[in-house]
């Protein structure tokens, strides 16, 4: 699996793309261009399962590697609440984000993995959470030009049962709402906790069912100065 990204990847790409295609050809009725909707969602749902599939492989296969660059985590941090926010409010919830006044602006990260750990945790939280609201919060300890980073996403869901606190974080480990809800493989957490783990951070949770869940990484940086082009922070 670890060798086979690029054969797995580039016919399912070619499904979405030319679905899109279709989807967007006027001359096709409107009831078939819901048929196409159809292929166009369930090809996004598949590419997802692939892609975690295709990374959870290259971890076990120890191929996993950190590309620290320069990035302005402020501008990472509004970016994904906005994602956030969108998907929050199609669902009646409300999204929030604190940040800390001493929050550097410029770090030196693997910009790619952080915005991906964070994306996952306010994706489930959004997930599993049908009243109420989305938190992300923001801080940091400061010590010379290192830097402790310290986010937290709650959320006021369903929460997570004592028992399956120990094993969230393993491969294709699902809640028993998880499985009804019939959404991911199990292996965002694992992901992320994986990421944290090479990026010298730690993942941990606080929750309690129907009590909500509260998401903790903390992280250790090296802090930078503003450069003359910042690394986009891309998943």
């Amino acid at each position: 699996l670890a060798n086979m990204s690029h054969e797995l990847r580039t016919p399912l790409n070619a499904i979405l793309g030319f679905a899109q295609i279709l989807e967007r050809d006027t001359r096709i009725p409107a009831d078939r261009r819901a048929n196409l909707a159809t292929i166009n969602r369930s090809g996004k749902q598949l590419l997802a399962l692939i892609n975690d599939v295709l990374e959870i492989s290259r971890i076990e296969a120890g191929r996993l590697t950190l590309q620290p660059a320069t990035c302005e985590l402020h501008e990472l941090l509004t970016g994904l609440a906005e994602v956030v926010e969108f998907r929050a409010s199609k669902k009646g919830l409300r999204m929030s984000m604190t940040r800390s006044p001493d929050l550097p602006r410029y770090i030196e990260a693997d910009a790619g993995k952080l915005r991906q750990i964070l994306l996952n945790l306010l994706t489930n939280a959004v997930k599993y959470t049908e009243h109420g609201s989305i938190e992300l919060s923001a801080k940091a300890e400061i010590v010379g030009d290192r830097a402790t980073l310290m986010f937290s996403v709650s959320d006021t869901g369903v929460g997570i049962a004592a028992e399956d606190l120990q094993r969230i974080f393993q491969p294709f480990y699902q809640t028993t709402y998880g499985v009804r809800l019939g959404e991911g493989t199990g292996l965002g957490l694992t992901i992320c906790r994986e990421y944290s783990d090479l990026m010298g951070g730690k993942l941990s949770v606080e929750s309690e069912l129907h009590g909500g869940t509260c998401f903790h990484l903390s992280l250790p940086v090296q802090l930078a100065d503003e450069p003359e082009s910042v690394a986009p922070a891309l998943g």
